[in-house]
């Protein structure tokens, strides 16, 4: 399963004793997507690259312009 970074709406990180899972929830309103099995460090290094990317996105002009 492939998702857009643009179309990223939120990462959560829920940690374990061990291993971190990493949920991507989408815009587009459809079921998240998980990834099990990370390191906790991983998976927080994962987060940002998704938010570091993210605000690197051009924004949409605002509507009537």
């Amino acid at each position: 399963m492939n998702i857009s970074i643009s179309k990223v709406a939120s990462v959560h990180i829920k940690t374990g004793i061990f291993w971190s899972d990493i949920l991507l929830e989408s815009s587009g309103g459809t079921d998240p997507m998980t990834s099990h099995g990370h390191r906790k460090a991983d998976a927080l290094r994962i987060k940002e690259l998704i938010q570091a990317a993210q605000a690197t996105l051009p924004t949409a002009a605002p509507a009537g312009d």
